[in-house]
This record gives C-alpha cells, sequence and structure tokens, in this order.
C-alpha cells in the first residue's frame, strides 16, 4: 500500500511539474525574432549582417542625390517569422532617382511618385487621379540602414503592411524590408 501511494505521489508531482508554465496566453506584440542593432540588421531567414544603422538625414539626402537606386529583392516580416526571399512584390517601390522620384509596379505600366525625406523616413506622395477616382495614399519607408562605399552602396527600407495576409504571418504586425543597390 505504501508503495502505491508513493507512486501515486510521485505520478501527481510529476503531472504539476509538466502542466506548469506556458498557460499565459501569447502576446502578439511580443517580438521573439533576430532584431537589428549593434551594428547589425537582420535580412531574408533572419541572417544577421553587418550595417550602418547611424547615419544622418544630410547623409541620406547626399546618397539619394548621387545614386540611382534598385531594389534587388525583398521579404515579409513580423514579429516572429522572417521569410525567404520574395520574388515579386506590386505596388512598392522599384527604383529611386536622384530627381527626387520613384517608380513603382502595379498592374498598370510602371507609375512614378515623387518622395521627401525627414530623418530616417523617406515618404512617397499620394497620388489621386480626379477623372478615374483612384488614388494611392502616402507611403512611409523606414531607411534601418545606409551603407556608402567605393562600388556604390546598399540601403534597406521596411514599411508597415498591416492588414496584409501572407502565408501564416500576423497581418497587425506584417512589415516588408527592400534590400536596394546603389548604381554606380
Amino acid at each position: 500500500m505504501k508503495k502505491k501511494i508513493i507512486l501515486f505521489t510521485v505520478i501527481a508531482t510529476a503531472l504539476m511539474v509538466v502542466s506548469c508554465g506556458h498557460d499565459e496566453p501569447v502576446d502578439p506584440n511580443e517580438i521573439t525574432r533576430v532584431q537589428d542593432g549593434n551594428g547589425k540588421v537582420f535580412l531574408e531567414n533572419g541572417t544577421l549582417v553587418d550595417a550602418n544603422l547611424d547615419y544622418s538625414q544630410e547623409e541620406l539626402e547626399q546618397a539619394l542625390k548621387q545614386y540611382e537606386w534598385e531594389r534587388e529583392y525583398c521579404f515579409f516580416y513580423d514579429n516572429r517569422n522572417v521569410s525567404s526571399r520574395i520574388s515579386e512584390l506590386r505596388y512598392m517601390p522599384i527604383t529611386i532617382h536622384t530627381n527626387g522620384t520613384i517608380d513603382i509596379t502595379d498592374e498598370y505600366p510602371l507609375r512614378q511618385r515623387e518622395y521627401t525625406i525627414k530623418g530616417k523616413i523617406l515618404t512617397m506622395s499620394l497620388i489621386e487621379d480626379v477623372w478615374s477616382s483612384y488614388y494611392e495614399l502616402p507611403r512611409d519607408f523606414v531607411i534601418v540602414a545606409l551603407d556608402i562605399n567605393e562600388n556604390g552602396g546598399r540601403m534597406i527600407m521596411d514599411t508597415n503592411l498591416k492588414g496584409y495576409e501572407y502565408k501564416n504571418y500576423d497581418p497587425n504586425t506584417m512589415n516588408v524590408r527592400m534590400i536596394w543597390k546603389a548604381k554606380m
């Protein structure tokens, strides 16, 4: 009888230990993916690389006046996941010109919008076509990193895609990160 009581006590204790913890609901705003910082940014699949996160608005403006920029690739991320490269991303910039305009792809022929810079934020202008009642709202992009060297440079830029649905990514914390290359 003593053996049964001891065995029962051990089993009950084991069940209590196993069932404790992780009872709290998961906070969707908690960031569990790899993050930028200390001179590093994450790229596709969460790979960390060296990058200049500490640049000035003047350096950014100079880089945008000096070089044409082409989007090399992009990927999605939310607070938990980082995707691999995405081959096509519609309605987003593909070229940033030295004249203050950006080319955007969509189902129509190439569109061009103007942009402004404030701090580390690049804002594309509103597009409004009064004849067709078509419009595109201004969109903000955060320039996360800017690396300029003798071969040109790299720029890393994010924008929020709240409400966008992609695979198992959280539409409330969805972003796209674009990697840009300076054209010589």
